[in-house]
Protein backbone atom coordinates (compact mmCIF):
# COMPACT_ATOMS: atom_id res chain seq x y z
CA UNK A 1 0.00 0.00 0.00
CA UNK A 2 1.14 3.18 -1.08
CA UNK A 3 2.44 5.55 1.74
CA UNK A 4 -1.05 8.35 2.58
CA UNK A 5 -0.33 12.14 2.46
CA UNK A 6 -2.10 13.98 5.41
CA UNK A 7 -2.29 17.38 5.87
CA UNK A 8 -2.30 17.82 9.74
CA UNK A 9 -4.86 20.92 10.64
CA UNK A 10 -3.61 23.62 12.91
CA UNK A 11 -5.45 22.33 16.20
CA UNK A 12 -3.68 19.05 15.59
CA UNK A 13 -0.35 20.41 15.53
CA UNK A 14 -1.07 22.86 18.35
CA UNK A 15 -2.18 19.51 20.43
CA UNK A 16 1.12 17.69 19.98
CA UNK A 17 4.62 18.92 21.03
CA UNK A 18 6.20 16.72 18.21
CA UNK A 19 4.12 17.70 15.55
CA UNK A 20 4.63 21.63 16.77
CA UNK A 21 7.92 21.08 16.97
CA UNK A 22 8.43 19.17 13.30
CA UNK A 23 6.11 22.27 11.89
CA UNK A 24 8.62 24.71 13.33
CA UNK A 25 11.66 22.93 11.74
CA UNK A 26 10.20 22.63 8.21
CA UNK A 27 8.88 26.15 8.36
CA UNK A 28 5.24 25.39 8.08
CA UNK A 29 1.81 23.82 9.38
CA UNK A 30 1.44 21.16 6.58
CA UNK A 31 3.34 18.42 7.37
CA UNK A 32 3.63 14.70 5.16
CA UNK A 33 2.93 12.25 7.64
CA UNK A 34 3.44 8.98 6.11
CA UNK A 35 1.03 5.54 7.15
CA UNK A 36 2.13 2.54 5.51
CA UNK A 37 0.30 -0.89 5.68
CA UNK A 38 3.22 -2.47 7.03
CA UNK A 39 3.80 0.37 9.48
CA UNK A 40 4.08 -2.46 12.14
CA UNK A 41 6.73 -4.50 10.88
CA UNK A 42 10.69 -2.96 11.52
CA UNK A 43 11.75 -3.74 7.69
CA UNK A 44 8.74 -0.86 6.50
CA UNK A 45 11.49 1.34 5.38
CA UNK A 46 11.95 1.42 1.67
CA UNK A 47 15.68 1.40 1.93
CA UNK A 48 17.96 -1.64 3.57
CA UNK A 49 19.86 -1.14 6.52
CA UNK A 50 22.84 -2.32 3.99
CA UNK A 51 21.83 0.40 1.31
CA UNK A 52 21.93 2.55 4.62
CA UNK A 53 25.50 1.51 5.43
CA UNK A 54 26.57 1.45 2.14
CA UNK A 55 25.95 5.33 2.52
CA UNK A 56 27.53 5.68 6.00
CA UNK A 57 30.58 4.15 4.23
CA UNK A 58 30.88 6.42 1.43
CA UNK A 59 30.51 9.36 3.55
CA UNK A 60 33.20 7.97 5.91
CA UNK A 61 35.35 7.56 2.86
CA UNK A 62 34.64 10.92 1.46
CA UNK A 63 36.48 12.20 4.66
CA UNK A 64 39.92 11.12 3.44
CA UNK A 65 39.93 13.75 0.97
CA UNK A 66 40.44 15.99 3.42
CA UNK A 67 43.38 14.37 4.88
CA UNK A 68 46.84 16.24 3.69
CA UNK A 69 48.23 14.39 1.12
CA UNK A 70 51.39 12.52 2.76
CA UNK A 71 48.22 10.65 4.73
CA UNK A 72 45.84 9.69 2.19
CA UNK A 73 47.29 6.69 1.66
CA UNK A 74 47.34 5.16 5.31
CA UNK A 75 44.32 6.43 6.18
CA UNK A 76 43.00 4.80 3.15
CA UNK A 77 44.34 1.18 4.21
CA UNK A 78 43.23 1.57 7.60
CA UNK A 79 39.84 1.82 6.21
CA UNK A 80 40.41 -0.95 4.02
CA UNK A 81 40.71 0.70 0.48
CA UNK A 82 43.03 -0.18 -2.03
CA UNK A 83 44.11 3.24 -3.34
CA UNK A 84 44.61 3.39 -7.40
CA UNK A 85 45.20 7.45 -7.21
CA UNK A 86 44.73 10.36 -5.56
CA UNK A 87 45.43 14.04 -6.63
CA UNK A 88 44.52 17.93 -5.78
CA UNK A 89 43.97 21.10 -7.16
CA UNK A 90 42.76 24.47 -6.00
CA UNK A 91 39.45 23.67 -6.04
CA UNK A 92 39.01 20.13 -4.60
CA UNK A 93 41.30 16.59 -3.71
CA UNK A 94 39.95 13.69 -4.82
CA UNK A 95 40.66 9.77 -4.46
CA UNK A 96 40.19 6.57 -6.57
CA UNK A 97 40.12 3.25 -4.35
CA UNK A 98 39.02 0.23 -4.57
CA UNK A 99 37.24 -1.51 -2.06
CA UNK A 100 34.03 -3.27 -0.82
CA UNK A 101 31.01 -2.34 1.57
CA UNK A 102 31.16 -4.71 4.46
CA UNK A 103 28.10 -5.50 5.89
CA UNK A 104 26.31 -4.68 9.40
CA UNK A 105 25.98 -7.91 11.46
CA UNK A 106 22.87 -9.01 12.55
CA UNK A 107 23.89 -7.49 15.96
CA UNK A 108 24.08 -4.53 14.46
CA UNK A 109 27.62 -4.16 15.34
CA UNK A 110 29.99 -2.91 12.33
CA UNK A 111 32.66 -4.35 10.50
CA UNK A 112 33.06 -1.37 8.45
CA UNK A 113 35.24 1.80 8.85
CA UNK A 114 35.54 3.63 12.02
CA UNK A 115 34.76 7.16 12.52
CA UNK A 116 37.96 9.02 12.60
CA UNK A 117 39.78 7.61 10.06
CA UNK A 118 42.88 10.33 10.70
CA UNK A 119 43.53 8.36 14.11
CA UNK A 120 42.60 4.59 12.70
CA UNK A 121 45.82 2.47 13.23
CA UNK A 122 47.71 1.05 10.35
CA UNK A 123 50.89 -0.29 9.16
CA UNK A 124 51.82 0.85 5.66
CA UNK A 125 52.20 -2.13 3.44
CA UNK A 126 51.14 -0.71 0.46
CA UNK A 127 53.18 0.48 -2.62
CA UNK A 128 55.21 3.63 -2.97
CA UNK A 129 53.48 6.63 -4.78
CA UNK A 130 54.81 8.57 -7.46
CA UNK A 131 54.32 11.52 -9.77
CA UNK A 132 52.68 11.52 -12.36
CA UNK A 133 54.50 15.36 -13.53
CA UNK A 134 51.82 17.47 -13.65
CA UNK A 135 51.58 21.03 -12.40
CA UNK A 136 52.31 21.95 -8.66
CA UNK A 137 48.46 23.31 -8.57
CA UNK A 138 47.45 20.08 -10.15
CA UNK A 139 48.97 17.66 -8.13
CA UNK A 140 48.59 13.89 -8.85
CA UNK A 141 49.31 10.52 -7.69
CA UNK A 142 49.02 7.17 -8.34
CA UNK A 143 49.19 4.54 -6.32
CA UNK A 144 50.72 0.85 -7.09
CA UNK A 145 49.44 -2.29 -5.09
CA UNK A 146 48.25 -5.92 -4.88
CA UNK A 147 45.22 -6.48 -5.54
CA UNK A 148 42.44 -6.31 -3.65
CA UNK A 149 40.26 -10.07 -3.53
CA UNK A 150 37.21 -9.96 -1.94
CA UNK A 151 34.85 -12.75 -2.57
CA UNK A 152 31.12 -11.87 -1.77
CA UNK A 153 30.30 -13.47 1.49
CA UNK A 154 28.58 -16.14 1.44
CA UNK A 155 25.79 -14.98 4.07
CA UNK A 156 24.66 -12.27 2.75
CA UNK A 157 21.00 -11.77 1.95
CA UNK A 158 19.30 -9.65 -1.23
CA UNK A 159 19.69 -6.29 -0.75
CA UNK A 160 22.37 -3.81 -2.22
CA UNK A 161 23.83 -5.08 -5.21
CA UNK A 162 26.97 -3.35 -4.07
CA UNK A 163 27.64 -5.01 -0.24
CA UNK A 164 30.22 -7.18 -0.31
CA UNK A 165 31.59 -7.18 -3.92
CA UNK A 166 34.83 -4.92 -5.42
CA UNK A 167 33.65 -1.58 -6.60
CA UNK A 168 35.72 1.32 -7.77
CA UNK A 169 35.04 4.93 -5.68
CA UNK A 170 35.56 8.40 -6.70
CA UNK A 171 35.51 10.43 -3.72
CA UNK A 172 35.62 14.32 -3.79
CA UNK A 173 35.93 17.08 -1.51
CA UNK A 174 34.59 19.94 -0.38
CA UNK A 175 36.09 23.63 0.00
CA UNK A 176 38.65 23.46 2.06
CA UNK A 177 39.83 27.39 2.39
CA UNK A 178 42.69 26.40 4.56
CA UNK A 179 44.25 23.77 2.26
CA UNK A 180 47.39 24.91 1.43
CA UNK A 181 46.38 24.51 -2.36
CA UNK A 182 43.34 26.53 -1.96
CA UNK A 183 43.01 29.49 -4.37
CA UNK A 184 40.81 31.81 -2.69
CA UNK A 185 40.12 34.05 -5.64
CA UNK A 186 40.04 31.31 -8.02
CA UNK A 187 37.13 29.51 -5.24
CA UNK A 188 35.11 32.86 -5.06
CA UNK A 189 35.53 33.33 -9.24
CA UNK A 190 34.24 29.62 -9.69
CA UNK A 191 31.42 29.70 -6.59
CA UNK A 192 29.69 33.05 -8.22
CA UNK A 193 29.69 32.25 -12.02
CA UNK A 194 26.07 30.56 -10.72
CA UNK A 195 24.12 31.11 -13.88
CA UNK A 196 23.06 28.13 -16.12
CA UNK A 197 25.23 27.23 -19.04
CA UNK A 198 24.71 24.19 -21.22
CA UNK A 199 26.81 20.83 -20.05
CA UNK A 200 28.35 18.44 -22.11
CA UNK A 201 25.81 19.03 -25.17
CA UNK A 202 27.98 17.77 -27.60
CA UNK A 203 27.52 14.43 -26.44
CA UNK A 204 24.16 14.51 -25.46
CA UNK A 205 22.51 16.52 -28.33
CA UNK A 206 20.50 13.08 -29.52
CA UNK A 207 18.45 12.53 -26.16
CA UNK A 208 16.13 15.58 -27.11
CA UNK A 209 16.82 18.55 -25.24
CA UNK A 210 20.11 19.25 -23.04
CA UNK A 211 21.03 19.97 -19.46
CA UNK A 212 22.31 22.79 -18.23
CA UNK A 213 24.82 23.41 -15.11
CA UNK A 214 26.51 26.01 -13.04
CA UNK A 215 29.04 27.69 -15.18
CA UNK A 216 31.99 27.22 -12.74
CA UNK A 217 31.36 24.12 -11.24
CA UNK A 218 31.04 23.00 -14.71
CA UNK A 219 34.29 24.14 -16.16
CA UNK A 220 36.01 22.54 -12.57
CA UNK A 221 34.06 19.12 -13.45
CA UNK A 222 35.52 18.76 -17.02
CA UNK A 223 39.02 19.29 -15.84
CA UNK A 224 38.40 16.86 -13.15
CA UNK A 225 37.56 14.51 -15.83
CA UNK A 226 40.07 15.05 -17.81
CA UNK A 227 42.44 13.86 -14.96
CA UNK A 228 39.99 10.79 -13.16
CA UNK A 229 39.51 9.26 -16.96
CA UNK A 230 42.08 6.53 -16.84
CA UNK A 231 40.64 5.09 -13.65
CA UNK A 232 37.35 5.16 -14.81
CA UNK A 233 37.70 3.19 -17.94
CA UNK A 234 37.78 -0.64 -17.94
CA UNK A 235 41.05 -1.99 -18.47
CA UNK A 236 40.40 -5.87 -17.79
CA UNK A 237 40.71 -5.83 -14.14
CA UNK A 238 38.20 -7.32 -11.78
CA UNK A 239 37.73 -3.80 -10.07
CA UNK A 240 37.54 -1.55 -13.62
CA UNK A 241 34.92 -3.78 -14.69
CA UNK A 242 33.12 -3.70 -11.49
CA UNK A 243 30.42 -1.06 -10.19
CA UNK A 244 31.70 2.43 -10.22
CA UNK A 245 30.73 4.11 -7.27
CA UNK A 246 30.83 8.44 -7.32
CA UNK A 247 30.59 10.16 -4.33
CA UNK A 248 31.67 13.12 -2.06
CA UNK A 249 30.64 15.79 0.48
CA UNK A 250 29.41 19.49 0.13
CA UNK A 251 31.10 20.53 -3.66
CA UNK A 252 32.66 17.59 -3.77
CA UNK A 253 29.55 16.05 -4.06
CA UNK A 254 28.19 18.62 -6.94
CA UNK A 255 31.30 17.61 -9.00
CA UNK A 256 31.12 14.13 -8.17
CA UNK A 257 27.59 14.26 -9.67
CA UNK A 258 28.62 16.03 -13.13
CA UNK A 259 31.43 13.40 -13.48
CA UNK A 260 28.68 11.03 -12.78
CA UNK A 261 26.73 12.21 -15.70
CA UNK A 262 29.57 12.55 -18.25
CA UNK A 263 30.51 8.89 -16.87
CA UNK A 264 27.25 7.64 -18.52
CA UNK A 265 27.34 9.47 -21.14
CA UNK A 266 31.28 8.09 -22.12
CA UNK A 267 29.76 4.53 -21.74
CA UNK A 268 32.19 3.83 -18.62
CA UNK A 269 29.67 1.25 -17.22
CA UNK A 270 26.09 -0.16 -18.17
CA UNK A 271 23.87 1.77 -16.15
CA UNK A 272 23.33 -0.67 -13.38
CA UNK A 273 26.91 -0.45 -12.42
CA UNK A 274 26.94 3.10 -12.18
CA UNK A 275 25.69 5.21 -9.28
CA UNK A 276 26.32 8.36 -7.41
CA UNK A 277 25.81 9.80 -3.62
CA UNK A 278 26.06 13.36 -2.63
CA UNK A 279 26.58 14.45 1.13
CA UNK A 280 25.31 17.85 1.68
CA UNK A 281 25.67 19.20 -1.60
CA UNK A 282 24.18 22.52 -3.48
CA UNK A 283 22.50 21.09 -6.87
CA UNK A 284 24.14 22.32 -9.83
CA UNK A 285 22.19 20.31 -12.66
CA UNK A 286 18.52 20.30 -14.31
CA UNK A 287 17.02 19.54 -17.19
CA UNK A 288 16.81 23.55 -19.49
CA UNK A 289 13.19 22.97 -19.59
CA UNK A 290 12.70 21.42 -16.41
CA UNK A 291 11.05 19.16 -15.13
CA UNK A 292 12.87 17.44 -11.40
CA UNK A 293 14.63 14.60 -11.46
CA UNK A 294 12.64 12.49 -13.26
CA UNK A 295 13.58 14.42 -16.73
CA UNK A 296 16.98 13.88 -15.67
CA UNK A 297 17.33 10.94 -15.21
CA UNK A 298 15.47 9.91 -18.29
CA UNK A 299 17.36 11.92 -20.29
CA UNK A 300 20.30 10.17 -19.24
CA UNK A 301 19.03 6.65 -18.85
CA UNK A 302 20.12 6.24 -15.48
CA UNK A 303 19.03 3.44 -12.77
CA UNK A 304 16.39 4.13 -10.50
CA UNK A 305 17.25 4.85 -7.59
CA UNK A 306 21.28 5.15 -8.61
CA UNK A 307 21.92 8.52 -7.79
CA UNK A 308 20.98 9.67 -4.09
CA UNK A 309 21.17 12.90 -1.92
CA UNK A 310 21.40 13.22 1.74
CA UNK A 311 20.55 15.70 3.43
CA UNK A 312 20.39 16.63 6.88
CA UNK A 313 17.88 18.32 8.18
CA UNK A 314 19.23 21.76 9.10
CA UNK A 315 22.12 22.21 6.52
CA UNK A 316 21.51 24.87 4.81
CA UNK A 317 24.14 23.86 2.25
CA UNK A 318 22.17 21.79 -0.29
CA UNK A 319 19.10 24.23 -0.67
CA UNK A 320 20.94 26.24 -2.33
CA UNK A 321 19.94 27.79 -5.55
CA UNK A 322 16.94 25.99 -5.49
CA UNK A 323 13.76 26.88 -5.02
CA UNK A 324 13.48 25.61 -1.40
CA UNK A 325 16.60 27.97 -0.82
CA UNK A 326 15.57 30.49 2.13
CA UNK A 327 17.05 33.31 0.24
CA UNK A 328 14.97 32.55 -2.70
CA UNK A 329 11.79 32.86 -0.06
CA UNK A 330 12.78 36.19 0.97
CA UNK A 331 13.25 37.29 -2.55
CA UNK A 332 9.72 36.03 -3.20
CA UNK A 333 8.27 38.03 -0.45
CA UNK A 334 8.67 40.87 -2.48
CA UNK A 335 5.20 41.80 -3.61
CA UNK A 336 6.96 43.22 -7.02
CA UNK A 337 9.58 40.54 -7.60
CA UNK A 338 6.26 37.95 -6.92
CA UNK A 339 4.60 39.44 -9.71
CA UNK A 340 7.84 39.55 -12.05
CA UNK A 341 8.12 35.82 -11.77
CA UNK A 342 5.07 35.02 -11.81
CA UNK A 343 4.68 37.13 -15.11
CA UNK A 344 8.04 34.96 -16.38
CA UNK A 345 6.38 31.97 -15.43
CA UNK A 346 3.32 32.86 -17.50
CA UNK A 347 5.78 33.36 -20.82
CA UNK A 348 8.40 31.27 -20.52
CA UNK A 349 6.52 28.36 -18.84
CA UNK A 350 7.45 26.96 -15.08
CA UNK A 351 10.59 24.64 -16.25
CA UNK A 352 12.39 28.10 -17.06
CA UNK A 353 15.51 28.69 -15.08
CA UNK A 354 14.29 31.52 -12.92
CA UNK A 355 10.22 31.94 -12.39
CA UNK A 356 7.84 31.05 -9.62
CA UNK A 357 8.29 27.44 -9.29
CA UNK A 358 11.90 27.09 -10.43
CA UNK A 359 15.25 28.59 -9.01
CA UNK A 360 18.21 27.95 -10.97
CA UNK A 361 18.70 24.40 -10.36
CA UNK A 362 16.76 21.04 -9.10
CA UNK A 363 17.71 17.88 -7.15
CA UNK A 364 19.02 14.96 -9.76
CA UNK A 365 17.98 11.64 -8.07
CA UNK A 366 16.71 10.38 -4.91
CA UNK A 367 16.31 13.25 -1.97
CA UNK A 368 16.55 11.94 1.77
CA UNK A 369 16.39 13.60 4.65
CA UNK A 370 18.00 12.95 7.35
CA UNK A 371 16.42 13.91 11.49
CA UNK A 372 17.40 13.09 14.52
CA UNK A 373 20.30 11.69 14.24
CA UNK A 374 18.63 8.39 12.83
CA UNK A 375 15.63 8.56 10.85
CA UNK A 376 15.74 8.90 7.17
CA UNK A 377 12.77 9.93 5.27
CA UNK A 378 12.48 10.06 0.99
CA UNK A 379 11.17 13.11 -0.10
CA UNK A 380 9.33 12.53 -3.00
CA UNK A 381 9.68 15.13 -6.29
CA UNK A 382 6.36 16.88 -5.67
CA UNK A 383 6.73 17.68 -2.24
CA UNK A 384 10.45 19.15 -1.98
CA UNK A 385 10.16 22.47 -2.17
CA UNK A 386 7.44 22.18 1.13
CA UNK A 387 9.84 20.05 2.78
CA UNK A 388 13.26 21.34 2.37
CA UNK A 389 12.43 24.81 3.18
CA UNK A 390 13.99 26.36 5.57
CA UNK A 391 13.09 30.11 6.92
CA UNK A 392 15.85 32.25 6.19
CA UNK A 393 14.18 34.48 9.10
CA UNK A 394 14.55 31.95 11.98
CA UNK A 395 17.92 31.44 11.68
CA UNK A 396 18.62 35.09 11.80
CA UNK A 397 17.03 35.93 14.78
CA UNK A 398 18.12 32.77 16.47
CA UNK A 399 21.87 32.82 16.20
CA UNK A 400 22.41 29.58 17.66
CA UNK A 401 20.28 28.15 15.34
CA UNK A 402 22.72 29.23 12.46
CA UNK A 403 25.71 27.20 14.76
CA UNK A 404 23.87 23.99 14.66
CA UNK A 405 22.98 24.19 11.24
CA UNK A 406 26.65 24.96 9.83
CA UNK A 407 27.39 21.83 12.37
CA UNK A 408 25.06 19.85 10.58
CA UNK A 409 26.71 20.50 7.44
CA UNK A 410 30.06 18.99 8.39
CA UNK A 411 31.01 15.75 6.35
CA UNK A 412 31.46 13.52 9.77
CA UNK A 413 27.85 14.18 10.76
CA UNK A 414 26.16 12.27 7.60
CA UNK A 415 29.00 9.54 8.40
CA UNK A 416 27.87 9.16 12.09
CA UNK A 417 24.21 9.67 11.59
CA UNK A 418 23.83 7.18 8.58
CA UNK A 419 26.21 4.45 10.51
CA UNK A 420 23.65 4.95 14.00
CA UNK A 421 20.39 4.54 11.29
CA UNK A 422 22.00 1.58 9.08
CA UNK A 423 22.80 0.50 12.96
CA UNK A 424 19.31 0.62 14.24
CA UNK A 425 18.01 -0.47 11.49
CA UNK A 426 19.94 -3.90 11.50
CA UNK A 427 18.74 -4.28 15.09
CA UNK A 428 15.00 -4.06 14.28
CA UNK A 429 15.33 -6.65 11.41
CA UNK A 430 17.48 -8.56 14.14
CA UNK A 431 14.33 -8.11 16.54
CA UNK A 432 12.01 -9.34 13.98
CA UNK A 433 13.73 -12.30 12.53
CA UNK A 434 13.84 -13.25 16.06
CA UNK A 435 10.50 -12.64 16.73
CA UNK A 436 9.63 -14.76 13.19
CA UNK A 437 11.33 -18.05 14.63
CA UNK A 438 10.16 -17.71 18.41
CA UNK A 439 6.65 -17.79 16.22
CA UNK A 440 5.38 -14.15 17.28
CA UNK A 441 2.55 -13.11 15.00
CA UNK A 442 3.66 -9.65 13.78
Amino acid sequence: MLPLRVRAPRQLIAGSPFLWRTSQILGTDKLAIRFNASEASPRASALSAKDLFEASQLAQWSGLCYQPAHLIESAAKAEGLNLVAHGRDMYTSWIVADGHFTPLSQGGDSTGPSLNPATAGSKDEGGKAMSLGVESTNKSNIVTSAGLHSPQPSHLKPGTEFIGRTCRVVLLRGVQWNAPETSMSNMWRVLASAWPVPFAQNMSHERGGHLVCHAGIADVSLELFAQLAPYLRRNGSAASSGPLIFGGHSLGGSLAKLIWVLSILHGHRLPHQLACHNFGSPQVLSHNDGGGSSRVMQFLGASPGSCKNWIQEHDPVPRAMMASDPYFHAFFQNSALKGLLQARSWLLGTGSLVSSERFLFENVGDVYLIKGGCEILQVRQEDEVDVLHMALSEAVSQPHKTIQYWLDHHHGSYAHDLHIAATVATQRCARADEQVMAGVKL
